[in-house]
């Protein structure tokens, strides 16, 4: 499986984007840089903090108290994606399951795969599917991913929308003091489109034979999210939802 090249993600949403207009490029666009602003900042407070510790006990020194002493080894955003990143993982995550939802019907769902997975996620992998059996047919697997939406933990809920006026407000200095101690859920919404070649006429046969398919599920991933932490455990699938399919004898035209 391979993300695929900007040409042809362009390509793939061309085909894509009718079939679920709430998945604006504009608001993928949006998401991007907020998760990027996120990143980048992660690395500013990192090299920053440990100079504010020194200053700190510099100056509970010079008056006698003593700080915090959870402060001392206190983190921002320890651990945080840039948005390639994510994408890349949503992309991944769901080239698994369809693989996992195309293998033979005599085949289970792996342990290592509903670890990483919601309960409804594992009823539908063990659903019907017509393409049961594909997997081991399947070649040049692609897949393009676009944020729909983040959301979840209340302080990056007013990230998005703080202004200078609202920087020190309660519900602000809430939201932190929430994420910061006790934490919250992380949710990706995305939607993801992967094209796959079935082989149906052996190695060396005519690819004209072959099927090409296309699909497009919306996503949800989520994980646990603090602010010293950032990403504080491994990201599962709690949802899938099929938003459109199309097979087509010897592929789709460049055009599309």
């Amino acid at each position: 499986m391979a993300s695929a090249s900007a040409a042809k993600a362009a390509r793939l949403w061309q085909w894509a984007g009718p079939k679920v207009p709430t998945i604006h490029y504009q608001a993928h666009l949006e998401t991007c840089a907020f998760v990027d602003s996120l990143y980048s900042a992660s690395w500013l407070l990192q090299g920053f903090l440990p100079v504010a510790n020194v200053l700190a006990n510099i100056n509970h020194r010079l008056r006698g108290t003593k700080g915090a002493p959870e402060l001392e080894s206190m983190t921002m955003l320890e651990n945080w994606n840039k948005s390639d990143s994510f994408l890349e993982g949503a992309e991944q995550a769901h080239v698994s399951l369809l693989r996992c939802f195309w293998r033979p019907q005599a085949e289970v769902v792996p342990m290592q795969l509903r670890e990483g997975i919601g309960p409804e996620v594992v009823d539908w992998l063990n659903g019907d599917v017509a393409e049961r059996g594909w997997e081991e047919e399947l070649v040049d697997v692609v897949a393009a991913s676009r944020f729909e939406r983040l959301y979840g933990p209340p302080s990056l809920e007013m990230l998005k929308k703080v202004t200078v006026s609202t920087m020190r407000s309660a519900e602000l200095v809430e939201a932190f003091r929430e994420d910061m101690w006790r934490g919250s859920q992380l949710n990706l919404q995305l939607g993801s489109v992967v094209q796959a070649r079935r082989r149906l006429g052996g190695e060396g046969a005519d690819s004209k034979q072959d099927l090409v398919l296309r699909r497009l599920d919306r996503l949800t991933l989520a994980c646990d999210f603090n602010l010293r932490e950032g990403i504080a455990s491994q990201f599962r699938v709690t949802g899938i939802a099929n938003l459109g399919t199309e097979v087509r004898t010897g592929g789709f035209t460049d055009e599309e």
